[in-house]
């Protein structure tokens, strides 16, 4: 395991995609696409909030045998939380939030943007707005509990749990005061996504589906006492669908897929919540450096926001009107220090 920075896990540069891997975790949940996940809940365009991450190259001692090259893995030393308006203007850096965060990332909102959930690596916390009233659920599986996301009526948490066995990063719910933990299914899952309809979008991605009693890999529904399991997207080969997010009516997911003309990158997609109707919403073609990551759905359902090479996009719901509204500066390879921006999270208007 690797030294820790402060709050913040120096991850690795080559598996973080868009939040990283988990250190620790039996299944490597990068290979999830281990962005959290989170639906639109109805409401007024507000402005869009990401994490920004500070990376710092350490030196290269050709002494030490951490990597062949003697040198450690880039590391993020600390992290911020910013708003941006939906046309690029009013950026702004939530200072607040922030101090109650304490270094870890905003990983969802609460469907009126009032609180903020998150993880620790370990357990999941809880801060308002204003970053206040900052609280630690207690443990609530075996080792990690992870990647928090709101049930639409803001009283309950999905999360994935570590129960220390192969595959065994199953989907739960508990009430946001810590109690009332319910395993929603015995799988292996990644990126909760809760929908207003009440039904929970997760990626399983285990490769152990020859196992007896093991799903297939793909992108699933289900509802949230485990019944009405569903793959809406398998993928193939190109493995399934990641990083799923609720459209604010719950009629369709966006998600990530990658694709036979760009194996290598992925490319944004929705389907309906029966698994008909895909639509490719992007065409970005192979992998061009930080690749394409956390569609998320606007509060009013006509647009989606996303993160491509470290950059923040906009388009309509059918994938026009493309625009970058945040311009990540590109990283100088002679450089130390650099920036990324990861977990965008379109909040509804507030008074």
């Amino acid at each position: 395991m690797k030294k820790r920075l402060g709050p913040v896990w120096p991850y690795s540069w080559t598996t973080v995609g868009v939040r990283g891997a988990v250190a620790g975790v039996a299944v490597a949940v990068s290979a999830f696409g281990a962005a959290s996940a989170e639906a639109a809940f109805p409401g007024t365009n507000g402005r869009i909030a990401f994490t920004v991450d500070n990376w710092r190259q350490y030196p290269c001692d050709p002494m030490q045998q951490l990597q062949p090259h003697g040198c450690p893995d880039p590391g993020v030393e600390s992290l911020r939380t910013e708003a941006v308006l939906a046309n690029g203007r009013g950026r702004r850096v939530l200072r607040a939030l922030d101090r109650g965060l304490g270094g870890y990332p905003a990983l969802a909102w609460s469907p009126n943007a009032s609180l903020v959930a998150f993880d620790n690596w370990e357990r999941i916390g809880i801060v308002r707005r204003d970053g206040t009233g900052r609280r630690l659920l207690p443990r609530l599986t075996t080792f990690q509990d992870l990647f928090p996301t709101w049930s639409p009526d803001g009283r309950r948490l999905a999360f994935i749990g570590d129960r220390r066995c192969y595959g065994c990063l199953w989907l739960f719910t508990v009430r946001r005061d810590g109690t009332g933990l319910r395993r929603v299914i015995a799988q292996g899952a990644a990126s909760p996504s809760w929908s207003v309809k009440n039904t929970l979008a997760f990626v399983n991605y285990n490769d152990s589906s020859k196992v007896p009693g093991d799903i297939p890999d793909g992108l699933y529904t289900v509802k949230p006492d485990g019944s009405r399991l569903r793959r809406v997207y398998s993928g193939g080969y190109l493995g399934p669908g990641l990083q799923p997010d609720w459209s604010p009516d719950g009629s369709r997911i966006a998600f990530l897929a990658a694709t036979r003309d760009a194996a290598d990158n992925d490319e944004i997609f929705t389907v309906k919540a029966n698994g008909r109707g895909l639509r490719r919403l992007t065409h970005f073609g192979p992998h061009r450096g930080g690749g394409v990551g956390a569609p998320k759905w606007s509060p009013d359902g006509r647009f989606i926001t996303f993160i491509d090479n470290y950059d923040l996009y906009v388009m309509r719901s059918n994938g026009h009107g493309l625009r970058r509204i945040v311009d990540t500066p590109r990283r100088d390879p002679a450089a130390t220090t650099w920036t990324t921006i990861e977990e965008p999270a379109w909040l509804p208007r507030t008074r």
